[in-house]
């Protein structure tokens, strides 16, 4: 018989795949990011969903203003979104709804989003930052957005700072620009910031930072993360909760720099996992078709030495038929005699 063709790889015998890079015990840092207004923007369209991120300066928090049109209605009910009740809802398949359609019975005892009918995880809705930050814009373009000083949430703001995307009054702007980690930062009068959305800036810093949700530390803002309590954090937390070094606690771009080359090691880990298994499915597919070709050739070989059988077996049956005859005849011929 034929021999068997060669596959493409041999043997079936990859090494392996090594899967403990992709697991570990502690909580992916994205899940507690996700209530925080993390400096990524997600440009979301029907067929893609692009991420730009600077990780590498976490004052790098814009709004990119030549992107395409944001749709700011809701998908469920088409009301505009609002900074107030129709605030909107990040979904985990990157599809956002108002608060209150996220609350009709028709779309919450579905548990699953209108628009892809992806389920909905309760845990995993988060306020779409993107379009409050649209709303914000608009709201400073023509003029109608007055808010608050972020510091002391008393006074109308009269500047913005643009390194820490804080709101500031005219005596917290004084004292901003005197202290020795704030001192370096850019500012813009609230008019220049207007003028500079109204002429098209490239670049506008939109976020503010959250403030720490502990009870004593409501003035702290959450400028650090702890990786060993997998969450957000003020200095004050960092001082007297999460000390160092039993705590591993950073800045924030500290924390998303880290995350980056985590997420970029686990890609390339995914990348050479890939290539793994397409070699491995090369390689089964090779051993597959050599399979086939030997059950080929088998069957080819059986059919051909039955064959050789079945003729000789009948070459056999008609000599002995003939014998038959002819001892038939000779003895017929006696008898007549």
């Amino acid at each position: 018989a034929e021999s068997p063709p060669q596959g493409s790889g041999g043997p079936a015998n990859a090494n392996p795949i090594p899967t403990s890079s992709l697991s570990g015990q502690q909580e992916p840092l994205g899940e507690s990011f996700g209530a925080y207004k993390s400096p990524g923007l997600l440009h979301m369209s029907e067929n893609a969903v692009t991420v730009d991120c600077n990780l590498q300066d976490n004052t790098d928090m814009t709004v990119k203003r030549n992107e395409p049109q944001l749709d700011l209605n809701c998908f469920s009910c088409k009301c505009p979104f609002t900074s107030t009740d129709r605030k909107a809802k990040l979904l985990r398949c990157l599809h956002n709804i108002c608060e209150v359609c996220l609350q009709d019975p028709s779309i919450s005892n579905a548990g699953k989003c209108p628009r892809c009918s992806l389920s909905i995880a309760r845990d995993k809705v988060f306020d779409d930052f993107q379009v409050l930050e649209q709303l914000e814009l608009n709201s400073l373009l023509h003029g109608e957005l007055s808010p608050p000083c972020d510091e002391c949430e008393e006074n109308i703001t009269t500047h913005r700072c643009l390194s820490c995307s804080t709101y500031l009054c005219q005596e917290c702007h004084n004292q901003h620009a005197r202290k020795k980690l704030t001192k370096e930062h850019t500012t813009r009068t609230l008019q220049q910031f207007r003028q500079e959305a109204a002429n098209g800036s490239s670049e506008l810093n939109l976020r503010a930072a959250e403030r720490c949700p502990v009870a004593d530390h409501h003035e702290q803002r959450l400028s650090m993360f702890c990786f060993t309590c997998n969450r957000l954090v003020c200095m004050q937390c960092v001082a007297l909760e999460h000390p160092r070094p039993a705590h591993d606690s950073v800045k924030l771009e500290e924390a998303f720099a880290r995350q980056e080359r985590e997420w970029t090691d686990s890609l390339q880990d995914l990348s050479d996992q890939r290539t793994r298994l397409e070699r491995a499915l090369r390689e089964a597919e090779g051993a597959q078709g050599a399979l086939q070709f030997n059950v080929d050739q088998s069957r080819i070989l059986i059919m051909e030495q039955f064959a050789v059988l079945r003729k000789a077996l009948y070459d056999r049956e008609q000599a002995l038929l003939r014998e038959l005859q002819d001892r038939c005849e000779a003895e017929a011929g006696k008898l007549e005699r």
